[in-house]
């Protein structure tokens, strides 16, 4: 029937916002303001984190906080939640470059899983893997000023989203040289919003623009411009995936298979695999939403003894991992690993050590 219930919703949590509400979440996405705060967002996770992890008394605070504040706005503890990512993004040259890498928002806020404890972020693994490809990628110095308005859409701040919207698009034209070179996002949801959930809120110019634009979601890139020029030198035993809603839409959720089958000598896919209801943020703020969406598909995982759990968004990596236990993280990190020369160490590969012991929750 194509009733599309989010999009739905949108506009209903459009039409609760007070003219107030609307004019706070377009002064966050004012660029000469306070858009894309990763910074400060990196710092109050980290705090938020270590107070939690310190006292059991914090998190009583946290609890009784969203019980008179909101439950829609105060997050929970969710264990699963990562440390903070790295400050710096990786140095990277636009000369030579083949295409530009706008690494995710959420990707420069979370850090990687702490049960895999790497050390490299996902921009350097992004960076080094499309390198040793022979398609190297470059960051633009003022990416941070950007995101893909995705939070202002999924929220229904409608002017925050047109003026993030547009600017993103605007940016993107600038990058990418008025089109010549593509545009590569990390994350499979902001590679949807850059794609599709933009064009609505776009000036008639940069819906031209934007028409000219090639946008790859990270899985595309590696199995059309990375794997045909990597070697595999080792596969690992076993593997399984976690595709996206936002896969699904776009049509990667069987590459990310293929990846997988040249990852690892026996993949598992599970069959009730469907959406693990994180929903950017929802599973911070209802952590039970989750638990309950991703029971099956953590009982069907459970007792698989896997070495690798993939996938292609922070976000639903962490749910994931609050689900079953289990590091589910960006499959970059796994092919750039299982891809280095052999003379190259192993490195902080951690993946068989343990993460087959996925609990239930």
């Amino acid at each position: 029937m194509q009733i599309n219930t989010g999009v739905m919703m949108k506009q209903f949590r459009h039409l609760e916002h007070s003219q107030r509400e609307e004019w706070v979440a377009e002064r966050i996405a004012d660029p000469g303001r306070s858009s894309n705060r990763s910074p400060e967002c990196r710092c109050l996770l980290a705090i938020w984190r270590q107070s939690c992890l310190l006292t059991a008394a914090f998190r009583a605070v946290l609890n009784t906080s969203r019980r008179i504040v909101s439950p829609e706005l105060l997050p929970s503890w969710v264990e699963s939640l990562p440390m903070s990512a790295r400050s710096r993004l990786p140095r990277t040259k636009e000369e030579g470059a083949a295409a530009v890498y706008f690494p995710a928002c959420i990707n420069r806020i979370f850090g990687g899983s702490k049960i895999s404890r790497r050390k490299r972020s996902l921009a350097e693994t992004f960076v080094t893997v499309s390198e040793r490809a022979g398609n190297p990628v470059f960051i633009p110095s003022d990416v941070a000023g950007n995101c893909c308005a995705t939070v202002w859409h999924s929220k229904g701040y409608n002017a925050g989203n047109i003026l993030m919207a547009n600017r993103v698009v605007e940016s993107m034209w600038r990058w990418s040289k008025q089109g010549a070179l593509p545009i590569v996002s990390d994350a499979s949801s902001c590679t949807l919003g850059l794609r599709q959930e933009v064009l609505d809120y776009l000036t008639p110019e940069n819906q031209d623009r934007h028409k000219r634009l090639t946008i790859y979601d990270s899985i595309t890139w590696a199995d059309e411009r990375l794997l045909p020029n990597l070697k595999v030198r080792r596969k690992v035993r076993s593997a399984t995936i976690h595709p996206t809603c936002s896969m699904h839409t776009l049509g990667v959720d069987a590459t990310l298979r293929k990846i997988a089958a040249q990852l690892a000598e026996a993949p598992f896919y599970p069959l009730t695999s469907t959406c693990c209801a994180f929903a950017g943020d929802r599973g911070l703020l209802h952590e039970e939403l989750t638990r309950s969406a991703t029971r099956e598909e953590a009982d069907e995982v459970a007792g698989k003894n896997l070495d690798l759990y993939l996938c292609a968004n922070r976000t639903c990596e962490v749910g994931m991992e609050h689900a079953t236990g289990a590091p589910y993280e960006s499959f970059l990190y796994a092919l750039e690993e299982l891809t280095r020369p052999l003379t190259s160490p192993i490195g902080n590969y951690t993946a068989p050590q343990g993460v087959s012991r996925v609990r239930i929750l």
